[in-house]
C-alpha cells in the first residue's frame, strides 16, 4: 500500500477487526480509526468497501454475523471521517444511496466535516440537493446536526424550510420537529411559520398524530383500542408545549404565549414538562 502509511491488506483487515471490536465506545473507536489512517494513509478509504459486509477477522465472542457487520460498518464510517476530505466520496455514497440504517451516521459524518471547514460548500450543496429525497427514517435523526452546520449555508437553510412546509401538509408533529431545526439555523425563517405554530400551541392539529409514534403501545382489549404510555401516563399536549416553547424563543415578549407557558409551569401533570417550561421562562427572564 502506497502513500504516507504502510501495511498490507491483511494488516488492514486485522486493524479494522480490532477497531470493530470496540465499536460502541465512541472514544475508543475514534482512536482506533485515527490510528488506521496514520498507519495506512488517508487513501485507505479506497480499500474499505469490502468491510461494509463484515469482511474483517471476527474475534471470539462475536457469534452474531449481523452484529459484527454493523460494527464493521460503524468502523468504516469512523475511518472515513478521520480521513477528512479523502473520506467524502465514500461517505456521500453511503449517505445518498439507497436507504440503509447506517445512512443517518454517514449524513452526520458529512455534517461534522462541513462544520470543521472541510469542503464546507460542496458538502452543504450536496446535503441541500438530496435532503428532500431521503427517507424519513434517515432524515429525522440527523436533521438537527445538519441545521447546526456552521457557517449556515443558504441552500441548507432553504432545504430545511422546504421540508418543514412539506411536513405541514402531512404530519404537524414532524413539521414541528423540522421547524425546531430551522430555528437553529434561521430564526427569521422559522418565524414565517408563526400561524402554524400558534395553532399547535393551542392544541389544534395534533389530535390525529398516531400515539405509537410518540412511544406508546397500542393494543386492543375487549374489542376496544387501548393506548399504554411509558411510565403510565403521557400528557396529550406535549407537542403543544413544544410549539409554545419554540414560539417563546422566537417571540420572547409575546404575552399570550408566556401566559400559556406559565399556566403549564404551575399545573401541568408532567413534572418534566413543568421543569422544562420553568427553565425556559427563567432563562428568558435572565436574558431579558
Amino acid at each position: 500500500m502506497g502513500g504516507s502509511g504502510s501495511g498490507s491488506v491483511s494488516e488492514l483487515a486485522a486493524a479494522v477487526g480490532r477497531a470493530a471490536a470496540v465499536a460502541g465506545d465512541d472514544a475508543l473507536l475514534r482512536a482506533e480509526a485515527s490510528g488506521i489512517v496514520v498507519q495506512f494513509g488517508a487513501e485507505v478509504v479506497d480499500l474499505l468497501d469490502c468491510f461494509l459486509d463484515g469482511e474483517a477477522p471476527r474475534p471470539p465472542g462475536y457469534e452474531s454475523a449481523s452484529d459484527w457487520k454493523n460494527r464493521c460498518r460503524q468502523t468504516v464510517l469512523a475511518i472515513a471521517l478521520q480521513s477528512g476530505a479523502a473520506g467524502i466520496p465514500l461517505l456521500s455514497c453511503l449517505a445518498f444511496g439507497e436507504y440503509d440504517p447506517m445512512q443517518p451516521l454517514a449524513l452526520a459524518a458529512l455534517a461534522r466535516l462541513a462544520s470543521t471547514g472541510i469542503e464546507h460548500d460542496a458538502i452543504c450543496r450536496a446535503l441541500a440537493h438530496n435532503l428532500a429525497d431521503l427517507r424519513y427514517d434517515a432524515l429525522a435523526p440527523v436533521l438537527p446536526a445538519i441545521a447546526d452546520i456552521r457557517p449556515v449555508h443558504p441552500e441548507v437553510r432553504t432545504a430545511i424550510e422546504a421540508i418543514a412546509e412539506e411536513f405541514e401538509r402531512e404530519d404537524e408533529v414532524d413539521a414541528l420537529s423540522a421547524l425546531e431545526c430551522l430555528e437553529r439555523c434561521d430564526p427569521a425563517a422559522a418565524l414565517r411559520h408563526e400561524a402554524f405554530l400558534r395553532c399547535l400551541a393551542q392544541g389544534r392539529g395534533v389530535a390525529d398524530h398516531p400515539p405509537i409514534l410518540d412511544g406508546a403501545v397500542v393494543g386492543e382489549v375487549d374489542g376496544k383500542s387501548v393506548v399504554e404510555w411509558p411510565g403510565g401516563t403521557s400528557p396529550p399536549d406535549v407537542h403543544s408545549v413544544r410549539a409554545a416553547l419554540l414560539l417563546h424563543r422566537l417571540r420572547p415578549s409575546d404575552g399570550d404565549i408566556k401566559k400559556r407557558l406559565e399556566d403549564w409551569m404551575a399545573s401541568h401533570p408532567d413534572p418534566g414538562v413543568r421543569e422544562e417550561v420553568r427553565r425556559a421562562l427563567t432563562s428568558g427572564a435572565r436574558g431579558g
